[in-house]
């Protein structure tokens, strides 16, 4: 290659640079911090860059200045690649479709309280972004790149809810529903209420667990009957209103 065209390739990467400045400062507006993902040299090494040198480093560059590279800011700053963030949200669709499943199918079902399914998500709200405690698993999730530290903590979180997505993660879960609500129930001196309730098919068992409030009543109801036996103070109108709704419950379980 003669001095000629070695000092255009120098001033095109020159000129790159230039550019990619100029997206830093972009994405440091849109709160990325630039500093992990600043593929620039200093112009006075790219003066000394022999072809080879220079080819590889306008390579870089043009990946970097490509549209498609985008980035959005952690709530640290930290730059998430575009394709990292949309991996994913595909991910978290695909958890909140099979959430949805239950739900669309008994959504407007009345519940013993006298409202239906779809009412009670909207009373409560059915979103929620962040890493919300889900003891029921049913949250549909719609998480911000703020809700995340860094790249890394997408990737483990995208591998975490792919996780979810498998027949054997489902099965545990169910599992451990089960044996939660039985133990409950049993704790509260009611074993037959509890066998009822390891009697419901997997499906209803699941759209009992996830769209009623059996976890709160139930959880009541033990709290109660252990107040009970240290022989501290407890309300008997609590006491008759979550055994109530408790048997409500199940029952409508029992019948869908």
């Amino acid at each position: 290659m003669n001095p000629e065209q070695l000092a255009r390739m120098r001033s095109e990467a020159l000129r790159m640079n230039r550019n990619a400045g100029n997206k830093l400062r972009r994405l440091r507006q849109k709160g990325v911090s630039p500093s992990a993902i600043d593929p620039r040299v200093p112009a006075e090494r790219i003066r000394r860059m022999n072809s080879v040198q220079l080819a590889g480093y306008m390579d870089r560059m043009d990946t970097f200045l490509d549209r498609r590279t985008q980035f959005v800011g952690s709530r640290l700053g930290q730059p998430i690649s575009k394709q990292t963030w949309e991996e994913y949200k595909r991910v978290e669709h695909a958890v909140n479709l099979r959430k949805e499943r239950l739900f669309n199918k008994y959504g407007d079902r009345t519940l013993p309280t006298g409202e239906n399914v779809r009412t009670r998500r909207e009373k409560f709200g059915g979103v929620f972004g962040g890493f919300v405690y889900d003891q029921t698993g049913s949250k549909i999730l719609d998480r911000k790149p703020y809700n995340f530290t860094d790249e890394r903590a997408v990737r483990r979180t995208i591998e975490s809810e792919r996780k979810k997505l498998t027949r054997g993660f489902q099965l545990n879960e169910l599992r451990k529903w089960r044996n939660q609500a039985y133990e409950l129930i049993a704790q509260s001196g009611n074993p037959e209420l509890a066998n009822r309730v390891r009697s419901l098919s997997p499906e209803k068992f699941e759209a009992m667990w996830r769209l009623t409030n059996f976890v709160h009543d139930a959880s009541i109801r033990y709290e109660i009957e252990k107040s009970k036996v240290e022989r501290r103070p407890y309300s008997t109108r609590a006491e008759e209103q979550t055994q109530s709704n408790v048997d409500n419950i199940v029952s409508w379980a029992e019948n869908l």
